[in-house]
């Protein structure tokens, strides 16, 4: 089975426009150093727990006991 990638199949269009090409390709190296790097996956679980943690902060709002009026 051969590795082809969409970049490779753009590039090989007569009809897709540079920037389609460039676009494209762009996106397929992005894709390929995610899927390299550990570091990715650190800022992605990172990014999980901040989210997280917000949500969880905004749901649990300010618990103040009600005055009691004499």
């Amino acid at each position: 089975m051969s590795n082809v990638n969409s970049c490779d199949v753009v590039s090989a269009s007569q009809t897709a426009s540079d920037f389609k090409k460039t676009f494209i390709c762009a996106g397929d190296q992005l894709h390929e150093s995610l899927l390299s790097s550990p570091l990715s996956v650190l800022v992605y679980a990172f990014g999980v727990l901040l989210v997280m943690g917000l949500v969880h902060r905004a749901s649990s709002g300010s618990r103040r006991k009600p005055s009691q009026k004499e």
